[in-house]
């Protein structure tokens, strides 16, 4: 599911007017959005932008309705290096 424009601009608010400018995040105004997309049948909600992630961290959000980019950024990166030292360890 997509947000549509007047949501999209409320997460956008989160992002540039709250957590880049150095503030809190509105929560009010980020679990409105949640409970739209959960409400729609959404099980999971990619949090696709660091500052998000940052919300997430800053307000315990937890990980099972949440997927965070950065984490599976930083996760898949960790076992891509694991696997190239297994492969070259192989090859000694």
């Amino acid at each position: 599911m997509i947000l549509d424009e007047n949501r999209q601009a409320d997460i956008m608010s989160i992002i540039y007017d709250d957590i880049k400018s150095g503030k809190p995040a509105d929560m009010n105004k980020f679990n409105k959005l949640v409970n739209h997309l959960k409400e729609n049948g959404c099980d999971g909600i990619v949090l696709g932008c660091t500052e998000l992630s940052i919300l997430k961290n800053d307000n315990n959000l937890g990980n099972d309705l949440y997927i965070d980019s950065l984490e599976v950024l930083a996760r898949q990166t960790i076992i891509n290096i694991c696997l190239r030292i297994i492969i070259k360890l192989m090859k000694l």
